[in-house]
This record gives C-alpha cells, structure tokens and sequence, in this order.
C-alpha cells in the first residue's frame, strides 16, 4: 500500500459540486425556508435544530455551516468558538444568521468569535446563496494546494538530485536522498529532466 493511499480525504473540490451546507436554526420554519432556498440554487444541505446537534453533525464534513445566533442551551456564539477550537472542523466557513441580535455590535461580535460572514433578517433570498458561494469558493482556494501534499514526498522522491520541500519560513525537510552508490553523480549525468529539479 502507497503513501498517498494512506493519505486522509481531502473534501471535494469540483466546481460543479456547489458544497454540503449545514443549516442550524432551533425554529423549524427557518430552517426549512433557507433549506429550500440553498437547494434551489444546487447544495446539498443538511439540518440541526440545536448547538449540540451542529456539533455531531460537523462529523459530517460540510463544506459550510449557517449558525442561527439566539438558541437555547448552546448559542451561535458559543457553537461558532467551539468549532474554531476543533482543529478537524476550524477551517469550515461559518455564516451566522440572526433577525433579533442585528446591531453593528452583534455582528462585530460575531466575527470577532469566528464567524467568517455575519447575515440579518430579513434578507433577500440571493444574499445566504452569494454568501455561501463566496465562502465556499474561498475555503476550497485555500485548500486546493494540500490535495497533492500527500504526493509530494512521492514525486519528488523520484528525482536523482538531492532536494527539500519547503513547509514555510525556516521550515526545510529532506524529501529525498542521493542514492546510495550514486554520490555525486548529477541528475543531468543520470537523465533526469532539469526542469523537475527543485
């Protein structure tokens, strides 16, 4: 068994894929407009009525998380810092929604928790579908360069000449080794192309 079969799924990056959304909302009728309405417009979505549902069903790997702010027990606030605190769940996009806490200390509150956008109702039925695509295009940017980093140690291993990988500032590992019995010997003299050095 390879490496990069070994290497964890990466979430789906296909532009026609429009992403998993996880709507929580403790007000059922909320829910099922909003469902409706990101349905309509391609995701998939998935619903939790409360903050400790949102945070079993973050298992589910969605690609963004709407967060009703004002819910019993667990509020968005709190659901927010406990998703950024989980390092399997810190780099999903949270949109927090809220009809009753919509002043600019709400919202500045919001984002200061996490929240990466912050939507007041009423609204009008493109704002959550804009701001959903827009974060999920964001997130999927970011994450788009560590679908191949399983595969880096594999490619780069195959190169003749010693090289590294670099992880970032100071941050240099080996990625592969001369070969033994084959020290100094160029990877021009042993025909490997050099415009895959590094």
């Amino acid at each position: 068994m390879t490496a990069e079969s070994n290497a964890a799924p990466m979430p789906s990056l296909s532009d026609a894929d429009e992403g998993l959304i996880l709507v929580v909302d403790d007000t059922e009728a909320t829910r099922y407009s909003l469902r409706r309405v990101l349905e309509r417009a391609g995701f998939r979505v998935i619903e939790a009525s409360n903050g400790a549902d949102a945070l079993l069903r973050m298992a589910e790997h969605p690609d963004l998380l709407t967060l009703d702010v004002r819910m019993p027990e667990l509020d968005g606030y709190e659901v927010c810092r406990r998703v950024r605190q989980n390092p399997e769940t810190a780099e999903v996009p949270i949109l927090m929604i809220s009809a009753s806490l919509t002043t600019s200390e709400y919202r500045i509150f919001g984002l200061e928790q996490g929240a990466d956008a912050y939507l007041s109702h009423p609204f009008q039925p493109r704002e959550p579908i804009v701001s959903a695509r827009t974060l999920i295009r964001l997130r999927r940017a970011r994450l788009a360069p560590l679908r191949f980093a399983p595969r880096w140690p594999i490619h780069v291993g195959a190169l003749g000449d010693p090289c590294r990988t670099v992880y970032g500032p100071g941050q240099m590992t080996p990625a592969n080794r001369d070969p033994p019995g084959r020290r100094g010997v160029s990877g021009a003299a042993r025909g490997v192309p050099q415009r895959a050095r590094i």
